[in-house]
C-alpha cells in the first residue's frame, strides 16, 4: 500500500518513518449496516447495537484520544442522528498528539 502526502501540507524538515505510522489523536468514521443479529462489524470486531436496527445503516466513530466508539443512527424522518451505543475501545498502542509540522490545507 502506498502512502501519498501533499508537499503543500508538509514542511521540508518532516521525516516520515518507512515502517508503521504512529496513531495520532483524532477520529475514524465508519458507516455500517446492522446485521440480522443486531450487530455491526468494525475492524473485524462485532459490536451489538440492537435488533431494532437490523438492516439499517449506522455511523460508528472511534475517538482515538478517548479510546471509545460511539454509534449513531438517523431515521429517515429525523433531521439529526442520535447516539444509540457507546463502547470502550482500548488500544494497545500509544496515541500521540498531532504533530505541529503536519497541518490541514486551508
Amino acid at each position: 500500500m502506498a502512502l501519498y502526502l501533499s508537499e503543500e501540507i508538509l514542511n521540508n524538515s518532516l521525516k516520515i518513518p518507512l515502517g508503521k505510522l504512529p496513531l495520532t489523536k483524532g477520529k475514524i468514521h465508519f458507516i455500517r449496516m446492522v446485521d440480522n443479529d443486531g450487530e455491526i462489524s468494525v475492524l473485524n470486531e462485532a459490536f451489538k447495537v440492537g435488533k431494532e436496527f437490523i438492516s439499517e445503516y449506522v455511523w460508528a466513530t472511534i475517538c482515538l484520544k478517548k479510546q471509545t466508539m460511539e454509534v449513531f443512527y438517523r431515521a429517515k424522518d429525523q433531521d439529526t442522528a442520535v447516539l444509540i451505543e457507546k463502547f470502550e475501545y482500548p488500544l494497545s498502542e500509544e496515541v500521540n498528539d498531532l504533530r505541529q509540522d503536519i497541518g490541514k490545507m486551508s
